[in-house]
């Protein structure tokens, strides 16, 4: 699956840092950070994460995983590939 963190979105609506999210997703704080929207990336160099750790994150911010993350073609998580 392909990034689609915002930090603005985390702050404001979740009240969380990036490390705050790091640590109650219990992942590494670079794993998140390159998930973040601020990035950009040509297409082939997207950066990825296991479907496991984006619905841990997804589940920190209760929200479905599908809301943050999509492959890295822009479909939706359960779509085409």
């Amino acid at each position: 699956v392909a990034y689609a963190l915002d930090q603005d979105t985390l702050s404001a609506r979740h009240g969380l840092s990036l490390s705050e999210l790091a640590r109650r997703s219990d992942l590494a704080v670079e794993t998140v950070r390159k998930q973040q929207r601020v990035h950009t990336y040509a297409p082939h160099r997207v950066p990825t994460i296991d479907l496991e750790k984006a619905q841990r994150i997804a589940a920190v911010l209760g929200v479905p995983v599908g809301a943050l993350f999509c492959h890295p073609n822009g479909d939706p998580i359960g779509g085409a590939l």
